[in-house]
């Protein structure tokens, strides 16, 4: 109903509108961008790669120095 008015009143509202969808647009894609580094982060530090391996190899070399002293 109000932005029937807007779209009524002036062409400035047109503007916003088309602002505020790209300021969406813009924040929805940062936001998945963000989620893909993270997914990625996960699955090559934590999951089954190379990267997953080092930091178990670190600890097991951390605990081994532990049980020397």
């Amino acid at each position: 109903m109000m932005q029937e008015k807007q779209y009524s009143s002036s062409s400035s509202s047109s503007i916003v509108v088309v602002v505020v969808v790209v300021v969406v647009v813009v924040v929805v894609v940062g936001v998945v961008v963000v989620v893909v580094v993270v997914v990625v982060v996960v699955v090559v530090g934590g999951g089954g790669g190379g990267g997953g391996v080092l930091p178990h190899k670190s600890k097991w070399k951390l605990k081994s120095n532990l049980r020397v002293t």
